[in-house]
């Protein structure tokens, strides 16, 4: 979004300072949240709390790292692997046995010295020509050491290093057709970086010489992630590039490994850090990583790509990317596993700073299925062909008062969101009283902005700090504006009501959320815009029926008489309230108000 000169001084100043202290990003890495540096839509899960699983808690003095997973056959069984600090110790290991929904944890089970070995251990499972298996994992150093489990993971046995230097372990391996397997890890060589695979034809107990299979001048290429096509005739290897001065990079091998081609950019929205993948059950990639995109709205934080196969192999841009998680430490995230449960369920699983307070990174899981983020991105897709889309204004006020929002915000310990224009605002000025009687004692912040329509409450929900505590509710008034003031039919306005509703939704989806009809405008009641807030308001009941959590209620018949028109004194300038006014808004909406705080 090309942003108003005006507007870049104040993301510099006010926003930019009271940013520095949230999550979200800063100065010129706001933009349009919708939309990444290559227009790929974003759909964002992140705040979607009830789809997360703490595998590893941090807490103030202990940093949890850098996870890998596995997942066995039985589609249930699954474990992962981390360091404590970044790149740090090894030694600690999770298993589920209901697919990640649990965890017990193994770290006294397994042998003494996994805790020497160091930087961020990773999990497989290999088969050897006589069909048996066996559990690895191996970390970076000293010299790629590893533990083995050959009874499914129920013990664990030390063998000897692999003696490879490397600045990163295996950060994938796949299965060649000859029934060997191909690891990929990466080195350094004076300033270069190097991809190296190695092979193993025994199921992992022994590996060949590794050799250098990418190299690039003046990039540096690491963290490969090698998979096979769906046609199964060739591999693909995606690399992070570690100058982060553009794209990731995309190799490819026709051979099973014994050549590759040149490495290249990818598309635009995998640029990023530590990818993984999986195929989902109709065929689909879903990629995760860190994203490392200049320009993305979700640089630094953890996400997902989705696309085809053939999109990487034509540098087709893909279909759209998942926020995943938020990151509250900018880009210290990422280094995911991924896995596709039976039931068609992706869990994804990272390191990450999860609240915004004094605890360090925990080892976290989401869990999503293409269907949930299918159906968001085709509402967005939906708002979008309506014109709804977030948009900023340009006055000095303006972020000003968003920065003092972003301000109260990261005070934490808000229980309710009013949401709106000029007409919420005023509970500051002429409805103080109200405000201090009804709202101040229960933890509300006042996001009302007079002048604002639909859009520019949509771009300041998307760019406020997450709290750490939800809100309990929201109050919404919003909409007037879009007709009586912008260029909006009713029906249209109304919908962009309800896509209020849906991201208030998407932030907190627990929260109670009371949508307020817009109130009466002018005295008359033949009066041309109270006619169009009559239709406006008609839509309301039909869109907001089914959604989640949403109440809705028309308490503006309580400001007109028994003939329609504005009692007196009630709105001055038939518009905003009059301190009498707030008062009966305020008691209209107590009853509500009471059993969305759980008073």
């Amino acid at each position: 979004m090309n942003k108003h000169p005006i507007v870049r001084g104040w993301l510099a100043a006010a926003v930019g300072l009271a940013l520095a202290a949230s999550s979200q990003a800063a100065d010129d890495k706001i933009t349009n949240a919708g939309v990444d540096a290559e227009n790929l839509p974003v759909v964002d899960i992140s705040r979607l709390a009830q789809h997360h699983v703490i595998v590893a808690t941090g807490t103030e003095q202990l940093y949890q790292g850098h996870p890998t997973t596995l997942l066995m056959p039985d589609g249930k069984t699954m474990f992962c692997v981390w360091s404590l600090g970044h790149g740090g110790p090894a030694g600690q290991m999770a298993r589920s046995d209901d697919a990640g929904l649990t965890w017990q944890r193994l770290d006294d089970e397994l042998p003494p010295a996994f805790k020497t070995h160091r930087n961020c251990p990773s999990i497989y499972r290999m088969v050897d020509p006589q069909n048996k298996e066996r559990l690895w994992v191996f970390s970076a150093q000293p010299l790629m050491p590893r533990i083995v489990s050959e009874d499914a993971g129920k013990t664990w046995q030390e063998m000897k290093p692999l003696g490879f230097e490397c600045v990163m372990t295996f950060s994938s391996v796949v299965r060649l057709k000859d029934g060997s397997y191909l690891g990929f890890y990466h080195r350094q060589t004076g300033p270069a970086l190097q991809v190296m695979q190695t092979q193993t034809t025994d199921g992992g107990l022994s590996w060949s010489e590794p050799r250098v299979v990418a190299e690039v001048k003046d990039k540096a290429p690491c963290e490969p992630f090698a998979f096979r096509s769906p046609d199964g005739k060739e591999l693909c290897c995606l690399m992070r590039e570690n100058t982060h001065q553009g794209c990731s990079l995309v190799m490819f091998s026709t051979d099973e490994g014994q050549t590759w081609s040149a490495p290249k950019d990818t598309p635009r929205g995998l640029t990023g850090d530590r990818h993984m993948g999986v195929y989902a059950p109709d065929g689909r990639l879903v990629i995760a990583f860190r994203d490392k995109a200049q320009g993305s709205s979700t640089m630094d934080h953890f996400v997902a790509w989705v696309g085809t196969y053939d999109d990487i192999r034509n540098c087709r841009p893909g279909q759209y990317r998942i926020k995943l998680l938020n990151s509250n430490a900018g880009g210290d995230c990422g280094y995911p596993g991924m896995e596709l449960l039976p039931d068609g369920t992706i869990v994804a699983t990272t390191y990450i700073k999860y609240r915004p307070d004094k605890n360090k990174h925990s080892v976290v899981s989401t869990r999503f299925t293409l269907k949930e983020t299918d159906a968001m991105q085709q509402a967005r897709a939906a708002d979008e062909s309506l014109g709804i889309k977030p948009a900023c204004r340009i006055e000095d006020w303006w972020f000003a008062r968003h920065a003092a929002n972003i301000s109260e915000i990261n005070k934490g310990d808000i229980d309710l969101l009013m949401v709106g224009d000029s007409i919420t605002q005023g509970f500051e000025e002429v409805g103080a009283a109200t405000w201090k009687q009804y709202f101040g004692p229960r933890k509300a912040i006042n996001l009302g902005f007079g002048g604002d329509r639909v859009e520019n409450v949509l771009w300041r929900l998307e760019n406020l700090p997450e709290l750490a505590r939800a809100p309990k509710g929201a109050v919404v008034l919003i909409g007037t504006n879009n007709i009586c003031w912008g260029s909006d039919k009713p029906k249209l306005a109304a919908a962009k009501v309800r896509v209020v509703a849906r991201k208030l939704q998407e932030l907190y989806p627990e929260m109670k959320i009371l949508v307020l009809a817009v109130f009466p405008r002018r005295a008359e009641p033949d009066n041309g815009f109270r006619k169009q807030i009559n239709e406006l308001n008609s839509c309301l009941p039909e869109l907001l029926k089914d959604m989640k959590n949403v109440t809705l209620l028309d308490i503006g018949p309580k400001f007109l008489d028994d003939k329609g028109f504005l009692l007196k004194g009630i709105m001055p300038d038939t518009t905003h309230p009059s301190a009498q006014g707030y008062e009966i808004w305020a008691r209209a909406i107590e009853p509500e108000l009471k059993k969305m705080l759980g008073e």
